[in-house]
């Protein structure tokens, strides 16, 4: 526990890329808000966990798992929506050895969720967290949230032996 709450996202490297190339209005928007997205995130995610915390060295308090769990999952889902972009404006620029260098990284896999999970999110985000749209480019489709939500129930076939997600988590 004390491992996740030390640690935070260091995203100087994604506003170093931003000061330092020029990249498409419609992407940097969306880096921009992405970063503080994340911000936040990081910070939904630590008083998650902070309710784990023991007073005084008593039992621990009773917390919702959930939402500890639902904190990390977007935060994770966040991070890796900032490293496909990343990969993404690398081919679009040539740079494939840069992209390909993150070919079959576990971690840019999307965790399996519910269906359309990624959708609503993204409708949510416009709606509710002043998201930007999403960049036009058709370089930039392969990873929006269409497209992560079908990587998502691979991931979840896969992970149950090829069987559908269950009917009664269909639009949770």
């Amino acid at each position: 526990m004390a491992r996740l709450r030390a640690w935070h996202p260091h995203l100087d490297s994604t506003r170093r890329l931003q000061e330092q190339l020029s990249l498409p209005q419609a992407l940097t928007g969306y880096l921009i808000w992405l970063t503080a997205e994340l911000r936040r995130q990081d910070t939904r995610f630590c008083e998650a966990l902070r309710r784990f915390e023991t007073v005084d060295g008593g039992s621990p308090p009773v917390v919702d798992f959930n939402d500890a769990r639902d904190q990390w999952w977007m935060l994770v889902e966040r991070l890796q929506v900032l490293a496909e972009l990343v990969i993404a404006e690398a081919v679009r620029r040539g740079l494939r050895d840069v992209a390909t260098s993150f070919a079959g990284l576990r971690w840019l896999a999307p965790l399996p969720g519910p269906v359309n999970a990624r959708m609503m999110t993204d409708a949510n985000d416009h709606a509710m967290r002043g998201a930007p749209p999403w960049p036009t480019d058709p370089a930039y489709g392969g990873y929006g949230p269409d497209r992560r939500d079908q990587l998502s129930q691979a991931q979840f076939a896969r992970a149950i032996g090829g069987a559908s997600l269950p009917a009664t988590r269909q639009g949770d």
